[in-house]
């Protein structure tokens, strides 16, 4: 997520639930412990889940913030959409 200014998050959060086999071995990487999550703005902002801004002005941080913030949930729902098919 870096590449869109987001440093630090571990992923996306999406209304999508996709069933996974309960892996063997590593666990531990099949469960959200370090970093945070982007989200929508259905979901309320927490101390683990980044969401955007409401109506920002433009010219902004909170503006610049929802376009980077954009930018990294559409990499997300372009994936969860190959999944899908």
């Amino acid at each position: 997520m870096n590449k869109y200014e987001f440093p630090g998050a571990l992923g996306a959060i999406d209304g999508t639930h996709i069933a996974i086999l309960k892996p063997s071995e590593d666990e531990h990487n099949f469960i959200n412990s370090k970093g945070w999550l982007i989200g929508n703005s259905g979901y309320p902002q927490s101390s683990i889940l980044m969401t955007p801004y409401r109506d920002p002005a433009e010219g902004t941080p909170e503006a610049r913030y929802n376009y980077a913030h954009i930018r990294s949930r559409n990499t997300t729902q372009r994936c969860i959409g190959v999944v899908k098919k």
